[in-house]
């Protein structure tokens, strides 16, 4: 006799039977001549689930059922897509596109079959949970911090936040610094509004707006502010903006940069508006934004350490062009943060890209993003300790 889970209705309600040897093909109700389950759908849910004939696969004690097998091969798909962020992106047109929409998406083919392994079969689960696990680490750039809770070193709180232009921040300025509570903090599209806003703080004892990388401190400065020559970055193709200044704070001198580099964007943005050129488009964008940070990065190393490097720096951690030049330095939110820290706002594309650098004599023993104040970005916050 037929087992009962090869029993499926007709268009006409009635049950009927279905021959194991025949399972996929068409069949007709014996009594009222209408088709049995005309879509398969039903059959298709007992392969899924494994209920169906030659739909489980034996190994030793183990046994995979399609559903397992799909749970298995979505952790392969989402380790490649791990790799393709790390090997191709900011390397290749498709790459950098990739790495700059959003990453949450990854999350739904989860979803999807996490629900089906709740209807039909729980233990599908433990694939499906690794690949959530894989998605929400090295896909979308999760970490969990391993910093101590508690430091007794002194402590310099450092703020990096891309106010876009700052006309919506700069009315809730001395808000935004009593919520974030800096003792350095710089500024990236300081427009005029912003600058303005700044000069008229009072209690600090460094001030800088004449560019549009702005910065405050509550200690004071051992020299002037020093500007990057715009020469230097013209000559490489970029529009960076980067500012240095040698900071006497509690964990000693410290010189601090602040910059703001080339954006993607003005190659990205191709593939919507003129995609025949596009490649070649993101391609020259992506040597542009190399060059720059290899010129960047040299004028930096001109000083001596210890050194803080903040910013939008308009590189996610993935990026070919960010392990090339920034990745020798101490990311503090890979060090000290909880979480995805994305920073950049765009819709449903969200990533990382304003960051705070440590020299090696530094350590990061906190960082998170803040609250939304109105600009793209959110602002991005680290705790910083001498070693």
């Amino acid at each position: 006799m037929t087992p009962p889970h090869y029993v499926f209705a007709c268009t006409h309600r009635h049950r009927v039977a279905v021959d194991p040897a025949r399972f996929w093909a068409p069949a007709r109700c014996p009594s009222c001549k209408s088709p049995v389950d005309p879509f398969r759908t039903g059959r298709l849910k007992q392969w899924i689930r494994g209920s169906a004939p030659r739909s489980r696969l034996r190994i030793g004690r183990f046994v995979l059922t399609p559903l397992d097998g799909l749970g298995w091969l979505l952790v392969l798909c989402m380790l490649l897509v791990a790799l393709a962020y790390r090997a191709f992106g900011d390397r290749t047109w498709w790459g950098t596109a990739l790495i700059y929409t959003g990453r949450w998406p990854w999350l739904l083919p989860v979803a999807a079959l996490a629900l089906l392994a709740l209807a039909w079969r729980r233990r599908a689960l433990v694939p499906i949970g690794l690949a959530a696990l894989v998605v929400m680490g090295p896909v979308m750039g999760g970490t969990l911090s391993t910093a101590p809770l508690w430091h007794e070193k002194a402590k310099v709180r450092i703020l990096t936040f891309n106010v876009e232009g700052g006309k919506v921040v700069s009315p809730r300025l001395k808000e935004l610094l009593a919520a974030t509570r800096p003792d350095i903090a710089g500024f990236e599209e300081c427009g005029q509004t912003m600058r303005d806003a700044l000069a008229g703080l009072e209690g600090w004892a460094a001030v800088d707006t004449a560019s549009t990388t702005c910065f405050l401190s509550r200690y004071p400065l051992r020299a002037p502010p020093v500007r990057m020559a715009a020469r230097d970055l013209q000559a490489a193709g970029g529009s960076a903006v980067v500012s240095r200044y040698e900071v006497l704070a509690p964990v000693g001198t410290v010189t601090v940069f602040v910059l703001h580099l080339e954006t993607p964007r003005h190659g990205v943005q191709h593939l919507l508006s003129d995609p025949v050129n596009a490649p070649r488009l993101i391609d020259a964008n992506n040597l542009l934004r190399d060059t720059e940070s290899r010129v960047v990065r040299r004028w930096i190393d001109s000083t001596a350490p210890p050194r803080v490097v903040l910013g939008d720096f308009n590189l996610p951690v993935e990026s070919v062009v960010w392990q090339r030049y920034w990745g020798d330095l101490t990311d503090a939110f890979d060090a000290a943060g909880n979480g995805w820290g994305f920073t950049k706002l765009n819709g449903w594309i969200e990533v990382r890209i304003d960051h705070v650098l440590l020299d090696p004599q530094l350590k990061a023993v906190g960082a998170h993003v803040g609250d939304d104040w109105g600009s793209d970005h959110l602002p991005f916050i680290a705790e910083v300790v001498r070693r």
